[in-house]
């Protein structure tokens, strides 16, 4: 399927900017508790053929957080299997 998309023109989008922040309620009058802190995430990414970025935002938690970094750890591993051939 990638390769019928390449025929046409089809490219996936480039990432452009990336940003985060911690983020999270830690303390308030009602609760003395400290909640778990959030991970704000930003992702811009152009796609082919246009002007401007689309922005695309997620919250996360920290073992959220831990899976993505997971996932993508073995999207680099894979990919760097594939350049080896």
């Amino acid at each position: 399927m990638t390769k019928a998309l390449e025929r046409i023109g089809y490219r996936y989008p480039s990432l452009t900017e990336t940003q985060w922040k911690v983020s999270g309620l830690m303390e308030s009058n009602n609760e003395k508790r400290i909640k778990a802190p959030l991970v704000e995430m930003t992702l811009k990414a152009l796609p082919t053929g246009a002007d401007k970025s689309d922005e695309f935002n997620f919250v996360c938690t920290k073992d959220e957080l831990l899976e993505l970094q997971n996932v993508v750890r073995e999207a680099e591993n894979m990919l760097a299997k594939l350049v080896q051939k």
